[in-house]
């Protein structure tokens, strides 16, 4: 009798046992390297827009200048750039911009001419071997106290085209004419630049902030987590702090609650896809030392659908949506999975009942699972793909290939993201297709990954977004035909 109590007790205790996730080993730390900018110690000075080969930019990207035009953009060296800068006015009248040009040519050559001959207010000086071309005398006086900063520019720094905006100056002018709203956004960061670079096979987008306070330290992303995601028109995978840092109108109190749990070692990964038979889908995988505390917090915020003032937005719009707490409805090696439904019903015809129903469908489904130190949360995904995924995550075997973008960029980032362009294309194509009087394109090759990145050092965040030019070709295609 006693030696059958044991096996029973061994039997029970070995079914109820939870297997442990198998850790993950992190990425090793590389020092990211954000390229210098060029920036001036000027409290009225707006920034400068800086271009090389404008006429070998325009032509890559299909433009086609006027021929006057044309003849005189040949005249640029291809290796060198030309810069416009831009300072603060003492009134609003567009002829008293201190705006000022700096070109790598002579006075007498054809393009300043012309700028003579089209803005008679125009002044020309030169500057060593370039010449300056201000709007005014107020410019060129400006711009002349400031030469070899302004020579710099033109001969060094990142990108084809960048511009380079000094938000201190620019919201001191115009801050009282913008929205609550995007200047607060605007005063988190000193300074912010936009770029684009050209290579032969790809086209580089990147974008350079600089804050007024240091970010915090962050731990080096695990490059496994992303591989227990499944396909999707897009993934991502970044440090959850991240999330909390872009600030989403009305969420910032969420994000915020999201942040302190999460900690600052959690992150985040996340697949989200459509199809038209169970509309928008979203798979998403977070890793974090606090995750028990971490599913009480999600739960719990997601209990806010039930809020009357949620309600109150869909009823405007003529759709019924009623909030239901299945709790926990099943087990996954022992571990409780949680569902929650949102059925919705439109109960008046109207464009916004319309695309609700087209992005989400009748049912909203949605399940969370935690895993040791993972917590899982599915949208709209089936109960054998969130299985797959603990499996995977409790006997750390990932079934799915990582992201593109950790092999195309350097490691040490904040986030990766893959953008895949044809299933993306054919997802929005399927949803707007019943709105639209003829069909769109559907693109039948598969194209590379457009991938980005995200780094930060100090008080610099520094985003790039990689384009392959097949898939720039691929879109020129499809908007000829529309």
């Amino acid at each position: 009798m006693g030696s059958s109590r044991c096996a029973l007790a061994l039997l029970v205790l070995a079914t109820s046992c939870r297997p442990s996730p198998q850790p993950l080993a992190p990425l090793p730390f590389v020092k990211p390297a954000i390229p210098p900018i060029a920036t001036l110690d000027d409290p009225t000075f707006f920034g400068y827009l800086r271009v090389r080969d404008p006429l070998g930019l325009a032509r890559r990207f299909g433009g086609k200048l006027p021929a006057l035009a044309a003849s005189s953009l040949e005249a640029l060296p291809v290796d060198r750039a030309s810069a416009l800068f831009a300072w603060r006015p003492e009134n609003d009248l567009p002829k008293d911009l201190p705006l000022v040009g700096l070109v790598p040519l002579p006075e007498s050559s054809q393009l300043v001419g012309l700028a003579k001959l089209f803005v008679p207010t125009v002044q020309t000086a030169p500057l060593g071997r370039d010449t300056l071309v201000a709007l005014n005398a107020e410019g060129l006086a400006r711009a002349q106290t400031r030469g070899d900063w302004l020579t710099r520019v033109i001969e060094t720094g990142p990108g084809d085209l960048l511009l380079q905006v000094q938000l201190d100056a620019l919201i001191q002018k115009y801050g009282a004419a913008l929205a609550k709203r995007p200047r607060a956004l605007l005063e988190r960061w000193q300074s912010l630049v936009l770029g684009l670079s050209v290579e032969p096979q790809t086209i580089e987008l990147f974008a350079i902030t600089r804050g007024r306070r240091p970010a915090m330290a962050r731990p080096a992303l695990h490059p496994e987590l992303g591989r227990f995601l499944p396909p999707g028109d897009v993934r991502f995978q970044a440090a959850a702090g991240a999330f909390a840092e872009v600030p989403l109108p009305g969420l910032e109190p969420w994000q915020k609650q999201w942040a302190e749990t999460v900690g600052e070692r959690g992150e985040w990964a996340l697949s989200a896809s459509f199809n038209a038979q169970r509309g928008l889908r979203i798979t998403q995988i977070v890793f974090s030392d606090r995750a028990e505390e971490l599913l009480r917090v999600w739960r719990q915020l997601h209990t806010g659908i039930r809020d009357a003032a949620f309600r109150s937005n869909f009823d405007r719009q003529g759709i019924l949506s009623q909030y239901r707490d299945a709790g926990e409805v099943r087990k996954i090696l022992g571990w409780p999975v949680y569902r929650e439904e949102l059925p919705v019903t439109v109960k008046e015809p109207s464009k916004m009942g319309e695309w609700v129903l087209r992005l989400f469908g009748e049912r909203i489904e949605m399940e969370t699972l935690r895993i040791g130190p993972y917590l899982v949360w599915m949208m709209n995904g089936s109960a054998d793909e969130l299985e797959s995924i603990a499996r995977a995550l409790a006997h750390g075997e990932p079934s799915q290939p990582g992201l593109v973008a950790q092999r195309v960029w350097p490691g040490g980032g904040l986030v990766y993201g893959d953008v895949d362009v044809q299933r993306l294309w054919n997802s929005y194509a399927v949803l707007v297709q019943p709105t639209l009087p003829r069909p769109l394109p559907q693109i039948d090759r598969a194209l590379p990954i457009v991938t980005l990145a995200g780094y930060e050092r100090g008080p610099e965040t520094y985003y790039r977004l990689k384009v392959p030019e097949v898939v720039l070709a691929q879109v020129r295609e499809i908007l000829s035909h529309r």
